[in-house]
């Protein structure tokens, strides 16, 4: 790990007041299971965090439709504790989309949030994000249960 990102990690950790532990790049797509901002998904030693930081470059302006607005959106960070969850799903990929689809893993979280169900989908980067999630949540997790999707996905 070179300097920065030791001081990030260092400084993620002051900040949280957490233990950082399995990382990966990935992606919120809330509700949608469409399309969402990227970021970084963390398990600490209580929680699991995305953190999106948007950034303005020369190469998103290129890429960026002329009809999409400057919003001055800040940082974003979903931070849900693991005793709070509920539900771990990542759905059974079939043959074909493990072939032609994205590379990305899909789940979905369910946690309780001010006394009501949520549930927000996310990517990760590596299959090996989900299977430390369900180990940091403990066996057996809740209500946890493998779905199919359709091979065509």
């Amino acid at each position: 790990m070179d300097e920065a990102a030791i001081r990030y990690w260092k400084r993620f950790e002051e900040e949280t007041g957490e233990h950082p532990g399995a990382r990966s790049v990935g992606q919120w797509l809330g509700e949608s299971e469409r399309e969402g901002p990227w970021g970084i998904l963390v398990i600490t030693d209580r929680s699991l965090r995305f953190r999106h930081m948007p950034s303005d470059n020369w190469l998103n302006r290129l890429f960026r439709p002329r009809e999409v607005e400057e919003t001055g959106a800040g940082p974003t960070e979903i931070v849900v504790p693991l005793s709070s969850i509920t539900a771990l799903r990542d759905p059974d990929r079939g043959l074909w989309a493990r072939l032609f689809g994205p590379r990305q893993t899909l789940f979905k979280v369910t946690w309780t949030d001010d006394e009501r169900a949520r549930t927000e989908s996310f990517n990760a980067d590596s299959r090996r994000f989900v299977e430390a999630l369900r180990e940091a949540l403990g066996s057996p997790v809740p209500e946890m249960r493998k779905e199919r999707r359709a091979a065509n996905e």
